[in-house]
């Protein structure tokens, strides 16, 4: 369960997906590719991305699936299982609301406040980003938002209040 909760929110935090696109994912959308491993993610509305897997996030992962034994199941079935008490892993997914509740019970035994949201992870990707001159169209593929105006809202570090602004405010 502990390798499984590592990877599994590793990945939502560091590739900027959603919860649904995460919780759709089956071992063949984990792929080989001649740079490395990839993840074949499916968004919303059908749309389908490809993201490459960090190192550390692809060592997590292959610790999960080899300690779950599912390293060599079949390319349809779900990557992220739920699990029975004895802690054997069932080929049911695991569902939305359950990844959510395991996001807030790590961050709150990290000690992180329980007020931040998988979204606010998204939203940081897309900042760090922005501020390393990545273009905004690279942006939008890498966390799945197809609206440029959705990165917009998300772009925080070049927001910057100015003396001509403050000096527009009647008094």
């Amino acid at each position: 369960m502990g390798l499984r909760h590592r990877a599994m929110l590793a990945d939502l935090i560091t590739n900027g997906c959603r919860i649904g696109a995460l919780c759709r994912l089956r071992t063949g959308d984990l792929r080989t590719h001649e740079e490395g491993r990839l993840f074949r993610f499916r968004e919303k509305n059908g749309r389908e991305r490809e993201i490459p897997v960090r190192n550390d996030l692809e060592e997590w992962i292959e610790a999960y699936m080899g300690g779950a034994g599912i390293a060599e199941d079949p390319t349809t079935a779900p990557l992220w299982r739920s699990a029975l008490r004895g802690g054997s892993v069932t080929l049911r997914r695991v569902i939305e609301g359950a990844v959510r509740t395991i996001f807030k019970h790590r961050l709150a035994a990290d000690g992180i406040p329980d007020n931040l949201t998988p979204n606010y992870f998204r939203f940081m990707i897309v900042t760090a980003v922005l501020s390393q001159n990545v273009p905004v169209e690279e942006v939008q593929h890498l966390v799945g938002c197809y609206p440029p105006s959705t990165i917009q809202l998300s772009d925080r570090w070049r927001r910057r209040v100015t003396r001509s602004i403050v000096e527009c405010i009647p008094f």
